[in-house]
């Protein structure tokens, strides 16, 4: 395969897979926004099941963690590492 054809599959893939990490931290932005509303009302009032609420809450900020650390990594990969990957295909 051409060097060049292989260069733009990955600029194309990069671009692909920025483009999901954009949309992924807008959608992030937007639940943390209303979960902050939900724990206003529904942590503040005395409940039975309040614990497990706070329990699903922090699995919830922590799976948002772990995808922001992944996007993060993601960002700091160069493309000329990726690029390198490739040719040794």
């Amino acid at each position: 395969m051409e060097v060049g054809l292989i260069a733009f599959q990955i600029a194309v893939s990069d671009i692909n897979k920025f483009a999901f990490v954009v949309e992924g931290a807008e959608s992030i932005s937007r639940l943390i926004g209303r979960y902050a509303i939900f724990e206003e009302i529904y942590l503040l009032q005395a409940s039975d099941v309040r614990t497990e609420l706070e329990s699903a809450l922090t699995r919830f900020y922590a799976s948002i963690l772990l995808y922001l650390s992944k996007a993060r990594s993601f960002f700091e990969q160069s493309t000329a590492s990726m690029f390198h990957c490739w040719l040794r295909f």
